[in-house]
C-alpha cells in the first residue's frame, strides 16, 4: 500500500523535537493509533481474501 508519498526524517525529527513533552506525547500515541488502524484493516483485508465467508459457521 504505497500511495506515493516522501518523507524527510529529518524534517520529521526537527518538527517532533519542537515539540514540549505533553505534546510529543500526544503525537506519539496519535501515530501509533493510526498505524494499528493501518495494520488491522489490512489484516482484515487479507483475512477476506483468504475466507470467503468469514462470519459463517464451521461446520
Amino acid at each position: 500500500m504505497n500511495n506515493g508519498a516522501t518523507v524527510d526524517a529529518k524534517q520529521v525529527l526537527l518538527m517532533f523535537a519542537e515539540l514540549d513533552s505533553r505534546q510529543q506525547k500526544k503525537a506519539h500515541k496519535t501515530a501509533l493509533r493510526k498505524a494499528t488502524d493501518i495494520l488491522v484493516n489490512e489484516a482484515k483485508r487479507n483475512f477476506r481474501s483468504v475466507v470467503k465467508k468469514p462470519n459463517s459457521k464451521n461446520r
